[in-house]
């Protein structure tokens, strides 16, 4: 079995599981550990700006965060998907984002793309990672596609019962410099 495939079946088992959990009450008590976590992070590193997508209720909420960075004047930018490749745009609240593709939400047309400076932190997505800081995402490379252009501070967050001893790999994959779990 091609590491592709070992991906796509782990992708599959993943995804079934992180639906039960949605559905469980500690999900919250997870999401409020990663989210302290993070806060922790971003005091420590203070980014110009946080790229991170709007969590799915079967993901590690990043709304809070969002809501963090608003509140402390941190300029937030969520991705767009456009071709194979992958943009961030500056939000300045929730109402600035519609249903994009997949039912994800993504930034209004109306929004400025936030070029990345090296003083950017980026909330990477995943379904889990490993110890070394690489990710099974969602198959379709646009994170790393994106990360392999720039130099800028990556943080994985996920479930911790998600983390483990070594993913199958390939060429082209990006590690995180960090993966906080709850």
């Amino acid at each position: 079995m091609t590491a592709a495939d070992k991906k796509k079946d782990l992708r599959r088992q993943l995804t079934a599981m992180r639906r039960q959990l949605a559905q469980l009450p500690v999900k919250i008590q997870k999401d409020a550990a990663i989210y302290d976590k993070l806060i922790r992070h971003i005091k420590r590193l203070s980014p110009d700006a946080v790229l991170t997508y709007i969590s799915t209720r079967i993901e590690a909420d990043t709304r809070r965060l969002i809501k963090y960075c608003f509140d402390n004047g941190i300029a937030v930018a969520v991705p767009r998907c456009e071709d194979r490749d992958i943009r961030f745009y500056r939000i300045k609240s929730f109402s600035d984002t519609k249903k994009g593709s997949f039912g994800i939400f993504e930034p209004n047309d109306e929004c400025e793309e936030l070029i990345p400076t090296e003083n950017v932190l980026c909330i990477v997505p995943a379904l889990c990672f490993d110890k070394q800081g690489y990710r099974l995402g969602y198959g379709g490379g646009y994170y790393d596609r994106f990360l392999s252009k720039k130099h800028i501070k990556t943080v994985g967050i996920c479930y911790k019962e998600y983390i483990f001893g070594c993913l199958p790999s390939e060429d082209g994959d990006i590690r995180v410099d960090t993966v906080l779990t709850d």
